[in-house]
């Protein structure tokens, strides 16, 4: 009986989920829809319409739907080794890319590159911050109490899904690495209960790849991953060591 009821509230919540980000595509194309009609349909304010959409979302329902507070999103810095997980996960991101000697054969240091970069970072943060908030900070923060394998599926799944929505060059190899990468972000962000590294990593490796295609290499994206999931499990370990010489000493 206990066991049925608690069930029929993890559904309740998935659920509930999922009727928030369909909210947010509604949005999405509300906004869309208006943008054209009025003739503001520019590129570079249409491609972040999704991502803004994405921030709204979240705020409005953490606010007034469930009366949350932001730092329960992860917007948090990590326990321990604040700047050095960081960094860490920056260089991670960049390792690709830093190893291709052709990068700068794509980027030449004009005036106008410069503006182009300047404006591809600040894109970037938007992405990667308005997802890792919503993937990975909103839905572990509903899903606080399942069970850790079951929250980071439902995440990936969602993350894939809304991904699969948004593109017309879906396929299933795509899904599948989508699929994959959403497992490996949220295992990470369970670690490390911080969006902060996620967001740097998410950022620098978007940006990258716009330079070279080591990101579209399976050999590193496989490496990368694994590395992330191996550096986040030791940030746990580390802080559980801490704890437990905290408590020896009281």
């Amino acid at each position: 009986m206990h066991r049925s009821i608690y069930l029929k509230e993890e559904v309740k919540k998935i659920l509930n989920i999922g009727f928030m980000e369909v909210s947010i595509i509604f949005l999405m194309y509300t906004i869309l829809i208006l943008l054209k009609y009025f003739a503001l349909d520019d590129a570079r304010i249409t491609k972040l319409v999704p991502f803004v959409s994405i921030l709204f979302g979240v705020f409005y329902w953490l606010k007034f739907i469930d009366g949350g507070r932001l730092n329960e999103l992860g917007l948090t810095f990590p326990e321990k080794n604040k700047i050095a997980v960081i960094f860490i996960f920056i260089i991670l991101a960049a390792t690709p890319g830093l190893i291709d000697f052709k990068i700068l054969e794509n980027f030449s240091f004009t005036k106008e590159e410069i503006s182009k970069a300047v404006s591809k970072i600040f894109y970037y943060f938007i992405v990667a911050f308005s997802e890792e908030l919503l993937f990975r900070g909103y839905i572990k923060y509903k899903l606080c109490n399942m069970k850790k394998w079951k929250w980071v599926m439902t995440s990936a799944v969602l993350f894939a899904f809304l991904h699969f929505l948004s593109s017309d060059k879906m396929t299933m190899v795509l899904f599948t690495m989508l699929l994959l990468s959403g497992i490996v972000f949220a295992v990470a962000y369970e670690n490390i209960q911080s969006i902060i590294p996620l967001v740097a990593f998410h950022m620098i490796w978007d940006i990258y790849s716009e330079y070279s295609n080591n990101y579209s290499n399976i050999f590193y994206i496989l490496i990368i991953w694994i590395l992330l999931v191996f550096i986040s499990s030791i940030h746990v370990r580390e802080i559980k060591r801490c704890r437990k010489v905290e408590i020896n000493i009281r």
